[in-house]
């Protein structure tokens, strides 16, 4: 089966690319048909005002789900959810654009992770590509 070429949704002054945009992220139910990465991408730029004034600056966390979200799937929450299928990713993925903006988010003990401060509504839109 050919690989299906790579999309581009429209985010603010942007085009973000999105790899395998055919591949189900939700499957199919009885009441709902299943969206792909695409149709993902696509709800962010389409609902980006709202969404950008409602984060504001807020540092952010991608939650992960590599193999889309499937029924009885688990979202890890801890160390004791090692063998969840999903998980939040708090640092900034490695590869990510040069116009995501950042903060350092500082615990007690002085460690902590550099997060992403999606303000502008690319950022957003590219967030699906970044979940994969």
């Amino acid at each position: 089966m050919a690989k299906t070429p790579a999309a581009t949704v429209q985010a603010g002054e942007r085009e973000v690319r999105v790899s395998s945009p055919d591949r189900v992220i939700y499957e199919a139910t009885d009441r709902t048909p299943e969206v792909t990465k695409l149709q993902v991408a696509q709800y962010f730029a389409a609902v980006e005002d709202g969404l950008m004034r409602a984060l504001r600056d807020r540092p952010t966390a991608l939650e992960r789900w590599p193999s889309g979200v499937r029924e009885g799937f688990k979202l890890a929450t801890g160390p004791q959810d090692r063998n969840a299928e999903a998980f939040y990713q708090k640092r900034v993925p490695k590869g990510a654009p040069d116009y995501l903006e950042t903060a350092r988010i500082a615990f007690p003990s002085g460690r902590g992770p550099t997060r992403s401060a999606r303000r502008r509504s690319r950022c957003r839109s590219g967030a699906p590509r970044w979940g994969r």
